[in-house]
């Protein structure tokens, strides 16, 4: 945290560690400042634990992303009158925030886990200055 980062070295599919889908997967990510206030905030409940966000009935790490999209995401579309978007799609948000405040692409690949900025040529080269 005091560094801005986090490392993705491992990924969580049907609450099983396993390596990233690709070797680009393994990186280091720079925090955006919202999302190190988040994680902080977060860390209150759950400083003592392996992973941050826990699943607020349970208190133990969230099982799979199918039950945050159901019990949390979908709802919280709803009630924001947002058409349902799968949560897999924050990271065009994500790529397309960066890119709008003039960062790197290549580094905007890197933060996202690409190998090269090919993806991001590909995916935004058409919207963004």
């Amino acid at each position: 945290m005091e560094n801005n980062r986090f490392y993705v070295r491992v990924a969580i599919v049907r609450n099983r560690e396993k390596t990233t889908k690709t070797t680009s997967g393994i990186r280091t990510v720079e925090l955006q400042p919202e999302a190190k206030k988040a994680i902080e905030d977060q860390c209150q409940y759950t400083k003592d634990k392996l992973r941050v966000f826990h699943d607020p009935t349970t208190d133990q790490q969230w099982k799979g992303d199918h039950i945050i999209r159901k019990r949390i995401w979908m709802s919280s579309l709803k009630a924001a009158n947002i058409e349902y978007r799968n949560p897999y799609q924050t990271r065009h948000t994500f790529a397309s925030m960066l890119l709008s405040t003039g960062k790197n692409p290549l580094w905007v690949a890197q933060q996202m886990g690409h190998k090269d900025w090919g993806m991001i040529r590909k995916i935004y080269g058409r919207w963004i200055n």
